[in-house]
């Protein structure tokens, strides 16, 4: 009986060492999402974030960011790329989307220098503002695809 009770003992010591190892490796594995537009998640990337039921994502600052925000937004009718003349990207552009009857349907601040957001069909006012300047584009989101503008500063 003595032995059956270091048996059972030893499986449950391993069985709690496998669960923990299994915990510890999923949190790190499981990126929290930011709380600000643009903000880096512990895992250093970026998340697919919503405001007013309209998904979007927004980052690209670095090649890894740019990798992982690129690949999140994909799937999104409407990608914005900030960026000045020469082609360096730009980053905390603060953005307002505006649908055709001119109703507000989206407002970041410090977006950028990528922006995905999946929107309805149509047309759109896009404003971003960066460097004490308005970039302002009338844009059309295609039915399938992704229609991609470039603000250049």
């Amino acid at each position: 009986m003595q032995r059956n009770f270091f048996f059972l003992e030893a499986n449950r010591i391993a069985l709690a060492g496998a669960l923990a190892a299994l915990s510890v490796s999923a949190m790190a594995q499981t990126p929290t999402t930011p709380s600000k537009p643009g903000e880096l998640s512990a895992a250093g990337d970026t998340a697919v974030q919503h405001q007013n039921g309209i998904a979007y994502v927004t980052g690209g600052v670095g090649q890894a960011s740019q990798a992982h925000t690129k690949a999140l937004g994909s799937e999104m009718s409407l990608a914005l790329v900030f960026a000045t003349a020469d082609g360096n990207y730009i980053a905390g552009a603060d953005v307002k989307i505006d649908d055709a009857g001119g109703r507000k349907v989206l407002s970041l601040d410090s977006a950028g220098p990528l922006l995905f957001v999946q929107l309805q069909p149509g047309s759109y006012k896009v404003s971003a503002t960066a460097r004490d300047k308005t970039v302002e584009r009338n844009v059309n989101v295609p039915n399938k695809g992704q229609h991609t503008e470039h603000m250049v500063w």
